[in-house]
């Protein structure tokens, strides 16, 4: 994700589909396993680039079907778990 972030690409506006695709594919592999928690540095770059995405493209169909507030709610859902996990020890 940092080599993504320092290049043009997730920036540029015109690159819509393929940031849609790579977040996507991102947010897939940070809930694969939620059970375990899943990678919560993935999910927070993921929404942060779907909410990039949708400023930018407030229409996009993609951005506007749920996707964000799945991130969210997945988030959401790292932070109990992780608080979760703390209290019980």
């Amino acid at each position: 994700m940092a080599s993504i972030d320092v290049t043009p690409f997730m920036a540029d506006p015109n690159e819509s589909e393929e940031q849609i695709w790579v977040i996507e594919g991102l947010q897939k592999l940070a809930f694969r396993d939620s059970d375990s928690g899943g990678l919560s540095d993935i999910a927070d770059w993921c929404l942060r680039q779907w909410l990039r995405v949708l400023q930018n493209h407030p229409q996009n169909i993609e951005t506007l079907k749920g996707e964000p507030i799945l991130a969210v709610e997945h988030h959401r859902l790292l932070v109990l778990q992780s608080l979760r996990g703390k209290l019980t020890c």
